[in-house]
Formats: structure tokens, sequence, C-alpha cells
């Protein structure tokens, strides 16, 4: 049994019912299916001892990613206050 942890992915699920600050905030942070699918389906696949680990690196950690997009999405940067 191994253990992946993807990140936040923009889903139907995750998108579904959320207010439009909500789908601002989710698109800031969340990648798309295909890109997580991309890095993480190879990765997968070419695991092959137990207890193999790889850890997901992502460019940015979520608080410099809001960082950099909200003043963009909200014209706001709360992190700077």
């Amino acid at each position: 049994m191994h253990n992946l942890s993807p990140g936040l992915v923009l889903t139907g699920l995750l998108l579904d019912g959320a207010s439009p600050a909500a789908r601002r905030f989710f698109n800031a942070l969340a990648e798309e299916p295909e890109t997580v699918a991309a890095a993480l389906a190879p990765r997968m696949r070419a695991v092959q001892a137990r207890a193999a680990r790889f850890p997901r690196h992502p460019m940015l950690c979520p608080s410099q990613r809001i960082a950099a997009v909200s003043e963009r999405v909200c014209g706001c940067c709360p992190l700077r206050r």
C-alpha cells in the first residue's frame, strides 16, 4: 500500500457549490487534473520497491501562491499587512 497526496486539484467535487470568491481562490492555488496526472503518473508507475516514497514538491508553497495572486484576484494582499 502506498500513500499519495497530490495536493489541491481542481475537480467538479471541489468547485461544486463554491462561491465566486472561493473559485478564484481555488484557481489560484489548485492545479488542473491533467497537470497533476502528468507529474504523478510516471512516478507512481516507476515505484517498485516496498515502502518506496516520493515527496511532491510544488514550485511554490500555498502562502507564496496566495501572495503572488491575491493582488490580481481581489486587489489586496493579506500577507503583506
